[in-house]
């Protein structure tokens, strides 16, 4: 089983150089429309190095809330609303714990599920397929899988991660394009790995080490002691500088012939370091290796130097660290199947209350309990009940989802919307876009139909049947009451440094810059402070999946709605169906009349704009999941979820 050791080491050059040119870009987007938010990384063994390193460069670069956990840890470490962002980090992407994690994840509708792996067609591209929402990236390894220590595929994660965050974070340090450049780069007076060995090499006959460290050099500490371990070379003790000082050191007054120790510090705390192990006994063999700080490379030299000290104990111990040789209970053990609480599966009633209470106290007596399954029993009943002739739909994140607006509509749901249109249902878009749309749905829908179909552009602003392609008459200069407001959010100095304005005649459009790294709700609280500075307040700001819309006084898209009432026949109802269901969110007022659906956000009452979609299904695959249900029988169109 496994790989000779030195084998992995001779590849990580290669691996480097082929790590500094990998197409980071999907990685580096999504970071971007994720920024701001807490991330949980997610790892085993190896990948749990990357996992913690991912969490340190998040620190580093959006001083945001960043932490490594196992797999298992999802069950209790996931927050009930939501609000954050899940990376899953696997060499393989296929052992059992991580796909369970992922699915988990997903099952629990965390904002942002995303994976890292290092293959095609892995169980995490199936789960994700499944789960449209979240996004597996792969990152074939072109010089083969890992051995039984993580090697090539930690270091090519580690640099990929780097460079995304490097990107989305606008730094200034670039990564040397060798690794003795990268070595020279962190380290004084760096020649080669020989003084590193040298200086180390009292501590290998020793039974323990102890691994103390800088916080920026966690990552590397954490491999050391995850390879040390599971090599079985020898027994490791980890602390962080200042930790060890709170009793870790007394280790040394009971063991001190069978200790070492090694320090891993950085130009910030290298006197403290230095400090500390001056004061152990003298007899005690010691190693201080420091880095200089470098907008978090020096976490990589760190990784890197872990896989050296490895195969050097290695060959001190007379085991091959990839080959060590795994016994049969161990291989057991690490194909065992028993599930320790991750949930495979959530009823639809449940989940569908969950989204309710989401951001509800927590404190639920069994009448409330009981109050809310009568809610959703008397919604879906009435819902199951309605003669339906006519559908409103959202655009962006309802129909298209937000990553993919550049784009039309899938076929899945083209022939979905094709299909209620032959059979009779009147359909409406109430979209804040313009004659993008027009051009994307003439694009997908047949001809024939387009009659059939209004749109409500630029929120409900301005009608027109899809078939009629005459200019919009809204995509003008900004009324009186917006215009003197645009004129006020330009001058902004944040907002004209980091968003985009699209101001039409009944709404104005702000966006953040493509490359800029910007919290969602801060540019909200931008728009917001200078909408409530005004003397007057005129209009709504609003937000889409993508965008804030502040969109004129009168304007809503319940005109659409009031559109297709005059279409269908007396006893029919509209069904409408949206993703930003909650205020601020645009489709409030659209998915507050009695018969809504929400395909992400719902609002908080009980007796409309419910999310009855599957656990784990958001956006245009929820939209999918309820028109697919929408059927024609003896003359009228019911949904039977």
């Amino acid at each position: 089983m496994g790989k000779p050791f030195e084998a992995e080491l001779e590849k990580l050059e290669k691996t480097y150089e082929w790590a500094l040119k990998a197409d980071v870009s999907g990685i580096s987007e999504t970071i971007r429309n994720t920024w701001g938010y807490p991330l949980l990384s997610v790892g085993s063994g190896g990948s749990f190095s990357a996992a913690e390193f991912q969490a340190f460069i998040h620190r580093t670069f959006s001083s945001s809330i960043g932490h490594a956990i196992t797999p298992v840890e999802t069950i209790s470490a996931l927050p009930r609303n939501g609000e954050v962002s899940v990376w899953l980090i696997s060499a393989s992407g296929n052992n059992v714990d991580i796909y369970r994690a992922f699915q988990h994840a997903a099952l629990r509708e965390m904002k942002f599920v995303n994976a890292i792996v290092g293959r095609n067609e892995t169980r995490l591209h199936e789960a994700s397929a499944k789960h449209q929402y979240t996004n597996c990236f792969a990152f074939p390894m072109p010089y083969g899988k890992d051995g039984f220590l993580a090697t090539n595929s930690l270091l090519a994660f580690t640099v990929i991660l780097y460079r995304a965050y490097n990107d989305v974070g606008n730094g200034t340090t670039q990564l040397p394009q060798t690794l003795n450049a990268l070595f020279k780069k962190c380290m004084d007076n760096f020649h080669g790995f020989e003084q590193i060995k040298e200086a180390t090499k009292s501590l290998w006959k020793k039974k323990y080490l102890h691994i103390i460290y800088s916080l920026n050099l966690k990552p590397a500490a954490l491999d050391i002691e995850s390879k040390f371990t599971e090599a079985g070379l020898i027994s490791s003790h980890l602390a962080d500088i200042r930790n060890f000082a709170h009793g870790r050191h007394h280790w040394f007054s009971k063991h001190p012939e069978d200790s070492g120790i090694i320090a891993l510090s950085t130009n910030n705390d290298y006197e403290v370091t230095a400090r500390t192990l001056g004061l152990l006994p003298a007899t005690i063999p010691k190693a201080h290796i420091s880095f200089k700080t470098i907008d978090g490379i020096e976490a990589i030299a760190g990784v890197i130097l872990s896989m050296y000290l490895t195969s050097w104990l290695g060959k001190e111990k007379g085991i091959d660290p990839g080959r060590p040789g795994v016994p049969p209970y161990g291989s057991k053990i690490y194909r065992l199947t028993a599930n320790p609480g991750f949930i495979s599966s959530v009823k639809t009633q449940e989940v569908a209350i969950a989204r309710k209470r989401k951001l509800a106290p927590l404190s639920y007596d069994s009448e409330s309990e009981n109050l809310w399954s009568g809610a959703y029993k008397k919604f879906t009943k009435r819902l199951a009940a309605a003669k339906i002739g006519g559908v409103i739909l959202d655009y962006d994140g309802t129909v298209v989802d937000s990553d993919k607006r550049w784009d039309p509509p899938r076929q899945d749901m083209a022939d979905e919307l094709t299909r209620l249109l032959s059979e009779g249902v009147v359909i409406g878009f109430a979209t804040g876009r313009g004659k993008s749309i027009r051009s994307d749905l003439q694009q997908v829908i047949p001809q024939k139909f387009w009659n059939k179909v209004i749109i409500g552009y630029y929120n409900g602003s301005e009608l027109k049947a899809l078939s009629d392609n005459t200019k919009l008459s809204t995509a003008t200069t900004p009324i009186p009451e917006l215009e003197v407001l645009f004129e006020k959010l330009k001058n902004n100095f944040f907002l004209s440094t980091l968003a985009d304005f699209d101001p039409k005649k009944h709404q104005l459009t702000i966006k953040r810059k493509k490359n800029k790294a910007l919290s969602e709700t801060f540019l909200w609280d931008l728009v917001q402070d200078e909408f409530y500075h005004r003397d007057e307040h005129a209009g709504e700001v609003l937000r889409s999946s993508h965008s804030i819309d502040i969109i004129a006084t009168n304007v809503s898209k319940l005109s659409v709605v009031k559109e297709i009432r005059k279409k269908i026949r007396n006893g029919d109802v509209i069904l409408s169906i949206g993703d930003r269901g909650r205020w601020p969110g645009n489709d409030a007022k659209l998915l507050n009349e009695s018969l809504s659906l929400s395909v992400d956000e719902v609002c908080f009452s009980p007796e409309t704009c419910w999310n009855l979609c599957p656990a784990g299904i958001r956006g245009a695959q929820g939209t999918l999941y309820y028109l697919s249900r929408l059927k024609r029988k003896n003359g009228t169109s019911r949904i039977s979820l």
